[in-house]
């Protein structure tokens, strides 16, 4: 992931601009 929100989620499959999407 290169969001961000997401960023502590390293184990993020595709994350676009979702943030729920994980």
């Amino acid at each position: 992931c290169i969001d961000p929100w997401l960023r502590r989620r390293a184990s993020c499959p595709i994350c676009k601009s979702s943030i729920s999407g994980c």
